[in-house]
């Protein structure tokens, strides 16, 4: 009892507490100089610009968009929508399940109207094989002549479709693509998946595909300030070291496309939209319409979103001939009906200040 009186005393509990607190501020002292000093993590300088790395590679892929916008004039009038309708030769190139529905030779041309600036040219050829069955064949060519970065782009599509018995269509198609410019080169192989559905009799109709699937493409680099100017990035952000690798990733998409069209014998109305997911890039956001005018004139219009650029209207006309009448005698005019069952002439006009390529023309023909 003693001894507890003396651990007790005031004494004693004085010393205790003083001791106390000097050891709860020398740990809040050491604790706070912790927390306080920056952490320092050694970064090597390829490290450090690896994200300007990621930016010039993220640029090149995006100099591809050109492998999943051709869909053609008629297509392009209506804000680019047409995964959903792929009914004539550019199905090749927008949903290639598509042509799996054209039961005839069919050839589909378009150019554009002022050749002095951006050109993209067609061809595109889709032949039945058997009954439920159809191959098709395009190339594409694209020139920048005076605008912006001199380039020249090639592909060349060969795709199959399958018609099955329940209203669906299956396409794969194969693709070879080459660009040339100032800045870099790149070349390869990509493959192309679609899918069609149509329900309510064919008015109703979905359409999936999936496109520029494949190994990395080629890279060769031309004029490494040109493709810093693309990327807006300068020369001495980047260290000679720096290497640009010998071959990038294939910029992929995915489109998703719902169409529907009324019965109406003289002024049939088509609705359509789709939403386009790219791998690199934004999101794009595409509706449009079609109506026919007494199954002759037909009056297009659209909307594109073009996240990535700079969101446009479109319009178009087109005119449908059935059949050619020349003054050129009888058996003249019945040996060019026999050969040719249709004839369709069309226009396409994007109101968007942003794009140098405003007007193009299209031809198709059934044999």
């Amino acid at each position: 009892m003693h001894n507890l009186n003396n651990h007790l005393s005031p004494r004693g509990v004085k010393l205790s507490i003083a001791l106390i607190s000097l050891l709860v501020i020398s740990v809040l002292n050491v604790s706070g100089q912790v927390s306080n000093e920056p952490v320092v993590t050694p970064v090597t300088p390829q490290e450090m610009y690896a994200n300007e790395l990621e930016i010039l590679g993220d640029e090149i892929a995006l100099s591809f968009r050109f492998l999943r916008e051709t869909v053609g004039v008629r297509g392009e009038a209506m804000g680019g929508a047409f995964a959903a309708i792929a009914d004539d030769g550019s199905a090749i190139n927008a949903n290639n399940a598509g042509i799996a529905q054209i039961r005839q030779p069919h050839l589909l041309a378009f150019n554009p109207m002022n050749f002095h600036l951006n050109r993209t040219s067609f061809l595109g050829y889709v032949h039945p094989v058997g009954d439920i069955s159809s191959l098709g064949s395009s190339v594409t060519l694209i020139r920048t002549p005076k605008y912006g970065e001199e380039s020249t782009l090639v592909t060349l599509t060969y795709s199959w479709a399958l018609e099955t018995e329940t209203d669906a269509y299956l396409g794969v198609g194969v693709k070879g693509f080459s660009r040339q410019s100032d800045a870099f080169d790149t070349n390869g192989v990509a493959f192309d998946f679609g899918l069609l559905v149509k329900l309510i009799d064919g008015n109703l109709s979905f359409g999936i595909a999936v496109q520029n699937v494949g190994p990395k493409m080629k890279l060769k680099l031309n004029d490494m300030q040109k493709l810093l100017e693309r990327a807006g990035l300068e020369s001495g952000q980047l260290p000679v070291f720096l290497a640009i690798p010998s071959k990038i990733d294939l910029p992929y998409n995915v489109k998703f496309g719902t169409a529907y069209k009324t019965q109406s014998r003289n002024f049939p109305l088509l609705l359509t939209g789709e939403l386009d997911i790219p791998s690199i890039g934004f999101m794009r956001l595409s509706l449009g319409g079609e109506v026919w005018l007494l199954n002759i004139f037909a009056i297009r219009f659209g909307y594109n979103s073009q996240s990535d650029r700079q969101p446009g209207f479109t319009a178009g006309l087109g005119v449908r001939i059935d059949r050619l009448q020349f003054g050129l005698g009888r058996r003249s005019r019945r040996l060019l009906n026999a050969k040719i069952k249709g004839l369709q002439l069309g226009y396409s006009y994007l109101i968007n200040e942003g794009v140098q390529n405003r007007h193009r023309v299209y031809l198709s023909m059934d044999f």
